[in-house]
């Protein structure tokens, strides 16, 4: 963080942050003795997200100036002005924007219309991260590859401090597949799954005769629909897909309200 203009006065507020701190735990109404905490920041503060990103933006701003990488490596986004996505065909005044990398906590996704120079950067990032004091680690690491013409052939791995990143044709990010294919089956099927298998978790809760149907759709609502729903912001379905979550809605909500032949909005 020093390395950055006027961080050295952020890194002293948060060093005071943790320097002298103590502690104490109330149990049972008694508080215990105070101790000093020697911890700094862990995984969970509010602001290990913030530090991440620094972190990582002084490593790319390192890769970029060490490796000489040309400036156009990524992936090219073109948008309105308003920030809407748009189709190239529609014509008409278009910004650019270069992504290369996704930062979310602490998470992280190179990007590359190229795979040499996706494994060039992949490749350089571990070797910045070793000379910061950190590794990355290959066998959580994972790589995919777009190819329309053989989506099937997986390319070989990347070497990574000594261990192998493989190439897969789905992974999980951030709670969602992602896959070779390009669309949602995947997704749908394991949202699918994993909101009946909690809907069937709470069997009993459904089949109490002496709770009202109101009672039982807000339980519906606050613990179903988020795991069937959640990230479909961001979904592409077919109208098969959006059938087979229509049916399976259908399906839940009259179990819910042991009347098959009653209808919801």
């Amino acid at each position: 963080m020093t390395l950055f203009p006027g961080m050295p006065k952020l890194v002293h507020l948060l060093q005071d942050l943790h320097i002298g701190t103590q502690a104490a735990i109330k149990l049972a109404g008694k508080l215990s003795e105070w101790f000093n905490i020697t911890i700094g920041v862990r995984q969970g503060c509010v602001i290990a997200p913030l530090l991440f990103n620094v972190f990582f933006d002084c490593v790319r701003a390192v890769r970029v100036a060490l490796a000489k990488m040309p400036e156009g490596c990524g992936v090219k986004l073109a948008y309105h002005a308003n920030g809407e996505l748009f189709e190239k065909s529609l014509g008409g005044e278009a910004s650019m924007q270069i992504i290369s990398t996704l930062l979310y906590a602490d998470d992280m996704v190179l990007m590359s219309c190229d795979r040499v120079e996706l494994e060039c950067m992949l490749q350089v990032m571990d070797a910045m991260c070793n000379k910061m004091g950190m590794c990355i680690n290959a066998s959580k690491t994972e790589l995919m590859a777009f190819d329309p013409t053989s989506p099937e052939a997986l390319p070989p791995g990347v070497m990574l401090s000594g261990d192998l990143a493989k190439y897969v044709s789905v992974f999980r990010y951030l709670g969602g597949m992602v896959s070779t294919a390009c669309d949602y089956d995947l997704e749908v099927r394991a949202r699918v799954g994993k909101a009946c298998g909690w809907f069937s978790h709470m069997q009993q809760l459904w089949r109490m005769k002496r709770m009202s149907i109101t009672t039982k759709m807000r339980c519906y609502n606050a613990y179903v629909m988020p795991i069937l729903l959640f990230g479909s912001e961001t979904w592409v379905v077919t109208q098969q897909q959006f059938d087979r979550l229509e049916c399976v809605q259908s399906s839940r909500l009259q179990d819910v309200s042991a009347d098959p032949w009653r209808s919801f909005k």
